[in-house]
């Protein structure tokens, strides 16, 4: 599907399913749609299409996050609240971003993907770190 797209992050198989199958595949899709996000500014920026994109995206991280509750619910109180509050500072970052997408301020494509590439990190460091944690639940 995304083979003639240069991909901003790569789920890995062998490192990154927690093993609960509804997870692993929201994670591979938010994967899917970063890299759409970051094929569309590369491919023509300014593009009308990102900035629906990056509300899809912090849609689906919406629901994703929900998906992970009853798991969460599981974790001892401080890691809870812990990941809890990674999850309300993530989705903070995501729609400053968007809210910078959709203002009238010029931003240049390297700065767009600069900020699209860090919360890409923060996908990845937090499927690889903090949610193996729900795999222990």
């Amino acid at each position: 599907m995304m083979e003639d797209r240069a991909h901003l992050v790569l789920w890995c198989e062998v490192n990154m399913p927690i093993g609960i199958p509804e997870i692993d595949y929201q994670h591979r899709q938010l994967l899917d749609t970063i890299n759409l996000l970051h094929a569309a500014i590369r491919q023509n920026w300014p593009n009308p299409s990102v900035l629906p994109l990056a509300t899809n995206l912090l849609e689906q991280t919406q629901r994703h996050f929900l998906t992970e509750t009853p798991y969460l619910q599981k974790l001892c109180d401080q890691q809870q609240r812990l990941h809890q509050l990674n999850h309300k500072h993530f989705l903070q970052a995501m729609q400053a971003f968007i809210d910078r997408l959709g203002s009238d301020i010029h931003m240049s494509a390297l700065s767009v993907n600069e900020q699209l590439a860090s919360l890409a990190e923060w996908y990845s460091s937090h499927i690889l770190n903090s949610d193996r944690e729900l795999q222990l639940a």
